[in-house]
């Protein structure tokens, strides 16, 4: 399912409801590094809920050597979910109607919700935009010193050695700022066009808010399915 503009079109505006069970999917929108795995992580907890992370690298593994293809939780272990049958389902893009990505991993999974972290807009392109989003944002210095701390790992033995201990290393050049500054710039722009492109509704989170405050209230079920059964309370972390 290589999805041309115009596809990728029709996806953001076609409802996600694979055949069989109603399943409700919440798609965590951000950059790299904007706190996705811990709201992931958290939302994962409520009942009925799965927090899938990252499902892309189910068909990337196939173009992308540094992609392990084994669950990024399970590791080398037999994962419950996503079983071989699941990966050759989920592999064969093109055998898939839009919105069974998620069909398929909640059927695995037994739940009635799932979460994705898949984070950039190409990826829900592909497999069906979610049917609620959070954006996740956090403060912009903090972002950019995330993203240029692995754009430009130290050098020096020295340097690295307290790099990997988490111990302040030698601050970065201007230039090596200015690309961190632009990319964050260039892909904020991105995501924000697109979430507002979608008919879909969308909450902002901020990591600091998250941390200090908790999530916001946020129906994980959508409207059309009646009644969220998930309490604000159930939201506070």
């Amino acid at each position: 399912m290589h999805a041309d503009d115009s596809t990728q079109e029709s996806n953001r505006r076609r409802p996600n409801r694979g055949r069989g069970r109603l399943v409700s999917s919440v798609g965590i929108v951000g950059l790299d590094y904007c706190g996705s795995t811990l709201v992931n992580n958290i939302l994962s907890g409520l009942p009925g809920c799965i927090g899938v992370g990252e499902s892309h690298w189910i068909v990337d593994r196939v173009r992308n050597e540094n992609q392990s293809g084994l669950c990024t939780e399970c590791f080398d272990e037999p994962c419950p979910v996503f079983t071989e049958d699941v990966y050759e389902r989920l592999g064969d893009e093109d055998a898939l109607e839009l919105g069974d990505w998620w069909r398929v991993i909640a059927g695995s999974a037994r739940a009635d919700v799932i979460i994705s972290a898949d984070k950039r807009p190409r990826h829900f392109d592909r497999f069906g935009v979610p049917d609620k989003l959070l954006l996740m944002v956090k403060d912009p210095r903090s972002h950019i010193v995330s993203w240029c701390r692995r754009k430009f790992p130290p050098v020096e033995k020295s340097d690295v050695e307290a790099y990997h201990k988490g111990e302040e290393v030698d601050g970065l050049l201007e230039e090596q700022f200015s690309e961190g500054l632009n990319h964050w710039v260039r892909e904020t722009r991105i995501h924000l066009d697109w979430c507002i492109d979608t008919d879909k509704p969308v909450a902002v989170v901020s990591l600091e808010s998250l941390v200090s405050r908790g999530l916001p209230s946020f129906d994980l079920v959508s409207s059309s399915d009646g009644p969220s059964p998930y309490p604000p309370k159930h939201l506070v972390y």
